[in-house]
């Protein structure tokens, strides 16, 4: 295989998740292509696959990127559902310590 044949790096379902992950490849100097989009549905006809290729020399590289931003969507969304449960329960104090003041606690 010559290292300019193009590969599939990875294989989606949706046509917009592909241009995604080719604008991602593309933003991190890597080449590439989307191949198979043509397959669209006809008539509920579900698409078979669409390809995201890259040169076979840049196959390793893209792979390692594309594993990388999936950690860090992990990350991401770990961060963001820590941050909501910690806003949750700063609510929750805030409103139990508002029900603990007696009307008579009140300054005149």
């Amino acid at each position: 295989m010559d290292r300019n044949d193009l590969v599939s790096v990875l294989t989606v379902q949706n046509p917009a998740q592909a241009e995604i992950i080719r604008g991602a490849l593309v933003s991190a100097g890597i080449p590439c292509e989307i191949g198979g989009e043509t397959q669209a549905g006809f008539a509920g006809v579900a698409v078979m696959g669409i390809d995201v290729m890259t040169h076979a020399g840049d196959v390793r590289r893209a792979r390692k990127h594309l594993r990388q931003l999936k950690h860090d969507s992990r990350l991401r969304k770990q961060r963001r559902v820590e941050i909501k449960k910690a806003r949750a329960a700063d609510a929750e104090r805030l409103k139990n310590a508002i029900q603990e003041i007696k009307p008579s606690d009140r300054i005149p």
